[in-house]
């Protein structure tokens, strides 16, 4: 499902990401790393916050040079 929308909706209505990961590449990586309840969850949590609005909350090192905001999977991780 996350290909097909990758590879023909996408394109078709030019949806530009605000984050360095692109939205559904980040799905993908926290549903294989995270399962499916918690990946499923981070994925809506991250598009919530893919808009205008939610990057006034970032710091100014967390953008690359194309202003895109730095969000991994691996940043859900809990460290013991």
């Amino acid at each position: 499902m996350m290909y097909f929308y990758q590879v023909a909706l996408s394109p078709q209505i030019s949806a530009e990401c605000r984050f360095q990961l692109s939205c559904s590449n980040f799905s993908k990586q926290s549903i294989s790393r995270f399962g499916l309840l918690k990946g499923v969850a981070l994925s809506a949590d991250r598009i919530m916050k893919c808009n205008r609005v939610a990057m006034i909350d970032a710091r100014p090192g967390d953008y690359d040079v194309n202003f895109r905001m730095f969000d991994t999977p691996s940043k859900y991780h809990i460290h013991r």
